[in-house]
């Protein structure tokens, strides 16, 4: 829910909840910065819902610019405060076929994120790229300590008032796991660029077929999956922004087809998407399916299949370990997922 008004025309204002997204690539968004958490490449649709804030928008028509403020009041934290408000600001600028974006975002107590994006339209490709400069010193890196036995870690001692899970892992498993998978914050500015292109093609009447490819350098990744179960294993205190799924390695290469609507299948669209992460070996290849059942509904199917190193990002699987005497199960490499949905446009 949002509310929107103009101010004599020339600044344009919404306040509330709003989808807003910086960025041009399709598969890995750095400069993504308005939103909370990633979205997931493969999803064919961006179920998240927004983010509170206040944006004001001043557009150059003669020019076809436009410039943007942002006041995000909504963060990671269960009861942000008004000293936590962060502001953005965007610039985006037209020439001829090609379109530039500058962006950034600053908060009380962090250092300041960085982005540019650009896409432009070069004989019958479009190209496209963003990048995203991020301080190190506000994300926790975690390392991995292979000189310590597991088996011979010390226990935290359970609280004796009633916690919920989450506090009870923190206090029982985070002494051990910090010393396994002790945490540092990085240093330096990182870069994570992404770039593109995309290729259509019209094959019939009404019918267009479009391949593209995207590359992604994540200077905020990992190039050991080593260090990938002390991202998920609970430690003392919780990580600063920690690397997520779709973000854990250093190089990834996607590729991508979609038909939509072929030939007499007008409610149909057929996708495949084939995302490795080069770092760690491991891959996914994915099979889209949906159909329009009504003019509001539709029914959605994927099936996907892993690949490549079993230890991956794209497979996870991970060995058996005894962490201060206490048994922690391994678990089995992703190889199949199938899913199916129904989606209803409001």
């Amino acid at each position: 829910m949002w509310l929107r008004f103009d101010i004599k025309h020339a600044v344009f204002v919404t306040v509330g909840r709003q989808h807003v997204r910086w960025g041009t690539a399709r598969f890995w968004t750095p400069t993504d910065f308005l939103h909370l958490q990633h979205r997931n490449p493969l999803d064919v649709f961006d179920a998240r819902t927004g983010t509170t804030m206040i944006k004001l928008h001043v557009p150059w028509e003669a020019r076809g610019w436009n410039f943007y403020a942002y006041g995000l009041t909504e963060n990671s934290d269960a009861t942000p405060t008004a000293s936590a408000v962060a502001g953005a600001a965007r610039a985006e600028v037209v020439w001829g076929a090609s379109e530039l974006g500058l962006g950034g975002l600053v908060q009380r107590g962090h250092k300041p994120k960085l982005a540019a994006d650009i896409s432009a339209g070069i004989w019958d490709l479009d190209f496209y790229g963003e990048v995203a400069l991020r301080f190190a010193q506000d994300i926790d890196r975690v390392h991995f300590n292979n000189c310590i036995d597991p088996s011979s870690l010390t226990l935290g001692t359970p609280p004796t008032t009633s916690v919920d899970q989450t506090t009870l892992a923190q206090d029982v498993l985070g002494p051990a796991v910090d010393k396994l998978y002790p945490v540092a914050p990085g240093s330096g500015v990182k870069p994570q660029a992404t770039g593109g292109v995309s290729y259509s093609i019209k094959y019939a009447a009404n019918d267009v077929f479009t391949v593209s490819a995207e590359y992604f350098y994540n200077g905020l990744g990992y190039g050991n999956t080593a260090v990938y179960p002390g991202l998920i294993l609970p430690h003392s205190q919780s990580l600063r922004e920690p690397a997520t799924f779709f973000y854990l390695g250093r190089q990834y290469v996607a590729l991508f087809a979609s038909a939509p609507a072929p030939y007499s299948w007008d409610n149909t669209t057929f996708t495949l998407s084939n995302l490795a992460n080069l770092s760690d070996h491991s891959g996914i290849t994915r099979f889209d399916y949906s159909f329009i059942l009504l003019t509001h509904v539709r029914f959605e199917a994927f099936a996907a299949v892993h690949w490549g190193n079993n230890h991956g990002e794209f497979r996870f699987g991970t060995d058996a370990v005894n962490l201060g005497g206490l048994p922690i199960p391994s678990r089995n490499p992703g190889l199949f997922d199938l899913g199916v949905g129904l989606r209803v446009s409001i």
